[in-house]
């Protein structure tokens, strides 16, 4: 990474104190906002830990059975314990024009095995209205605190989800 030095504008008098300042500010707005977007810090170090979500295929042939949602949660190929898992169901109304919609359903914490379990026990009827149709789950990892001392990455994932 290129320090550069401060571009003054020479206007004379105090616009061009004033002009340096604005220049430093956006500078530091700019690095800012690199920091907290693209997860690169100092010196390009990564100031977050890699992570990944994956969701099986879910196929259900009663909307009104309890339906189990699944996302394992990896940093580094191996599992992640502790992470706060949120799941959301996705719908199309082909009779209303728009796009999908997302209704959050609930979370779950990832076990030893990096697995997070959500069970819907009332089924997907609740979600959906009159001529809508399911068509898939997500599942998000928003970390806003350390695990373990360390701290990761967000991930999100798309599943399938299939009601017969």
């Amino acid at each position: 990474m290129e320090h550069a030095e401060p571009v003054k504008a020479r206007t004379g008098g105090e616009g061009g104190a004033w002009r340096t300042r604005v220049i430093l500010t956006i500078g530091a707005a700019l690095a800012l906002a690199a920091l907290l977007t693209g997860g690169c810090g100092i010196l390009d170090r990564k100031v977050c830990t890699d992570t990944d979500l994956s969701l099986p295929p879910i196929h259900v042939t009663d909307p009104k059975a309890p339906v189990l949602l699944t996302a394992t949660l990896t940093a580094g190929d191996q599992p992640l314990v502790g992470g706060s898992v949120s799941f959301f169901i996705r719908t199309v109304a082909p009779a209303r024009p728009g796009p999908e919609s997302g209704f959050r359903t609930g979370s779950a914490t990832s076990g030893s095995d990096g697995v997070a379990r959500y069970s819907r026990t009332a089924g997907l009827t609740d979600v959906l209205l009159v001529g809508d149709r399911v068509t898939g789950y997500e599942a998000e990892f928003l970390p806003l605190t350390k695990i373990s001392g360390v701290n990761y990455c967000g991930a999100k994932a798309r599943g399938e989800l299939r009601v017969q």
